[in-house]
């Protein structure tokens, strides 16, 4: 949502919205040595109200004529709305961080993946895309470099020294990690 505003054109209406996020990401500055039960008190105290006073311009905005619904603000204005009981939520549970960086950064490479496999020359080639970027993932998650992990498992095949169960990229971490064990038992 701070994107939208951040993005708008310059207005007394952007700069509102703006100081009101910054002063909630203030309080967030404020928490980072808080218990969860800590979080929760103060996020419920300072920024309940800060959420109250933004939502009344959200509200006043889309009932002003003279914010035009396709105008930046008038979009960023309907986007805040509509994403309103997601925003609320971080105040009370404390795992739900105010930003979502790290949520948008963890799904941008499906997406370009997506995105990319609609190039693909035919369906065949669109499923082997789709099977490669779901490895390559899977890989990443289970925290494998992916150009060493598909280097090995593509020797192992080709050597047949592996059945193709054993090197799913869960079951190819777990050897690796239990062959770093042997390798320094300290």
């Amino acid at each position: 949502m701070r994107r939208k505003f951040f993005e708008a054109e310059e207005s007394v209406k952007r700069r509102q919205a703006l100081h009101l996020i910054g002063q909630l990401y203030l309080i967030e500055r404020d928490l980072t040595d808080a218990t969860p039960a800590e979080k929760v008190a103060i996020r419920t105290k300072r920024a309940k109200p800060i959420l109250a006073q933004f939502k009344q311009l959200l509200d006043a905005w889309r009932a002003d004529p003279t914010v035009l619904p396709k105008s930046s603000i008038g979009r960023a204005t309907t986007y805040a709305r509509n994403q309103w009981d997601d925003l609320t939520t971080y105040v009370t549970i404390v795992a739900s961080p105010i930003e979502t960086n790290r949520t948008e950064r963890a799904v941008r490479p499906n997406a370009l993946h997506r995105k990319n496999s609609l190039f693909s020359a035919s369906v065949d080639g669109a499923e082997a895309y789709a099977t490669l970027s779901t490895v390559i993932q899977s890989a990443c998650l289970h925290g494998l470099n992916p150009e060493r992990y598909l280097a090995d498992i593509i020797d192992d095949l080709h050597f047949r020294r592996r059945a193709p169960s054993e090197l799913t990229p869960a079951r190819y971490a777990a050897r690796k990690e239990a062959e770093n064990a042997v390798k320094q038992p300290w």
